[in-house]
């Protein structure tokens, strides 16, 4: 189940911590700037304070002062006087400093005398005011020269204020330092409050909604729970009903192949009954025909040998039938299985255009079967193979391979050919008795060999892919359990 308190607990922590940076970055940023804009506008006041009450004596010597150099402006005997109405008008505020400006940015006063004759003229605040805008900025000063005295870690606004004339034509600029450190102290002793407000109403949504976060986890858990033990009941109920299904099926199939087995022994019967004695009568008849006109040149032997290997495939139907309805009991025999089953390839008939391929991989492994009845399910596994192989185009190389293999406790024959193989309907229906695409025979080959393997609680399974070949694996327990590579 997603673990829901854990991600809102992270997730949200990290939200808050943002929105708490944010709003300390805001409220600080709102602080400075309403504080500049505070102070800004009490300069400009004080400004027309200066300009009514001192501007008005000092207006010709500033005028005609703006070439000046330092050292002429620092002993010009009306730069004392200057000084002397500035610091007057200033005592009780909390100005600093005071600059005046002649308009090509040549610094005719300041009360701190080492700075008259500096240029400004590229000042971004002077150009500003001489263009009529005030404009001021923050700034903080380890140590400021005030008029009477260094002052440290200060806190201050500047502020480039125009000098009108009576027409209202900036004559000059004049620049005033505002101490504001106990302004700022107090103004961030707000916001520190606003932030801590706002952070403690964080604090509580946050956990308001921690407490509605694991309230409804633990509903959602438990809804989960109830969820996966309905799943499990659900799925036992349909485990038992997918089981019940199978065993039907197999009752099923069983009762098929019981009834199945049932006509097949009732044929069988009928078919042993009524034609194997005829087709012996018809076989001996046919040989007898065969030796008496075998020199006479009547041209019919031909026909008679075509009979007669009719009557042979007939018997082995008949046979086969009998083979497939009553499996005769016969006595288990420890044989080696490499070595029985090159015996037993050995006596086969291979086609002259099929090239068999064997490799022996399990010379030790021991069975407990008997013989003549294995031997029986293998010819009818190699017979298939051959018979499939004949299906291929003459260009076609015809190859069958046989290899054995002791795995798991068993021994492990695997017939491989590469003809045209079996699409997945003809390969679910391989098994089937009576089932056969060959115009011949009557399709107990495999049905048979399938029998007599699980007889012997062996098994046979038939891989094939149409156009790519087939491989038919059968397993025999070995009575003696050695592992061997194959």
């Amino acid at each position: 189940m997603f673990p829901l308190v854990r991600y809102f607990s992270l997730i949200s922590a990290v939200v808050v911590a943002v929105a708490m940076v944010g709003v300390t970055f805001a409220l600080t940023q709102i602080t400075t700037e309403q504080l500049i804009q505070q102070r800004q506008n009490a300069n400009v006041g004080l400004t027309r304070v200066f300009s009514s009450s001192v501007w008005q004596q000092f207006r010709s010597h500033v005028q005609s002062s703006a070439d000046l150099d330092g050292d002429a402006l620092r002993a010009h005997p009306r730069t004392s006087e200057l000084l002397k109405s500035v610091k007057d008008t200033m005592r009780g505020l909390s100005v600093v400093k005071v600059k005046v400006y002649s308009l090509n940015g040549n610094t005719v006063f300041s009360t701190e005398a080492t700075q008259m004759g500096d240029q400004k003229a590229g000042n971004p605040g002077f150009l500003s005011a001489r263009a009529g805008y005030p404009i001021s900025e923050y700034s903080n000063r380890a140590k400021f020269s005030a008029f009477e005295n260094e002052i440290f870690d200060i806190d201050v606004v500047s502020s480039y204020i125009p000098i009108r004339d009576e027409d209202g034509q900036v004559e000059a600029v004049f620049e005033v330092y505002d101490n504001v450190t106990a302004t700022l102290h107090k103004m961030e002793e707000r916001r520190n409050l606003i932030i801590a407000i706002v952070g403690g109403l964080f604090v509580l949504l946050y956990l308001s909604l921690f407490l509605i976060i694991h309230r409804a986890s633990t509903i959602l858990k438990r809804q989960h729970g109830q969820i996966l033990d309905a799943n499990d009941k659900l799925e036992d109920t349909n485990d038992q009903l997918v089981q019940r299904t199978e065993e039907l099926e197999a009752a099923q199939e069983t009762l098929v192949q019981q009834e199945r087995l049932a006509t097949l022994g009732e044929l069988t019967a009928t078919v042993s009954h009524e034609l194997r004695n005829p087709l012996a009568a018809i076989r001996s008849s046919l040989h007898l025909a065969i030796q008496k006109t075998k020199d006479l040149e009547l041209g019919i032997d031909r026909s008679l040998e075509r009979a007669e290997r009719n009557v042979v495939r007939c018997d082995k139907i008949v046979g086969d039938l009998l083979g497939y309805a009553s499996e005769p009991m016969c006595e288990a025999e420890q044989i080696t299985g490499d070595k029985w089953l090159r015996v037993t390839l050995s006596e086969l008939e291979v086609p002259a255009d099929v090239q068999l391929v064997k490799s022996f991989n399990a010379p030790d492994a021991q069975l407990a079967v008997a013989p003549e009845r294995i031997r029986r399910a293998v010819v009818n596994i190699f017979e298939n193979a051959v018979q499939a192989l004949a299906d291929m185009p003459e260009d076609k190389p015809r190859l069958l391979t046989v290899r054995t293999a002791a795995k798991g406790g068993n021994y492990v024959i695997v017939f491989e050919d590469n003809g045209p193989g079996m699409d997945p309907e003809l390969l679910s229906k391989a098994f089937e008795p009576l089932f056969s695409t060959k115009s011949y025979g009557c399709g107990l080959g495999l049905p048979t060999a399938k029998k007599i393997i699980e007889r012997y609680r062996g098994t046979i399974r038939f891989d094939s892919e149409d156009g790519l070949g087939t491989t038919v694996t059968m397993t025999l327990p070995e009575t003696h359990v050695q592992e061997r590579a194959a």
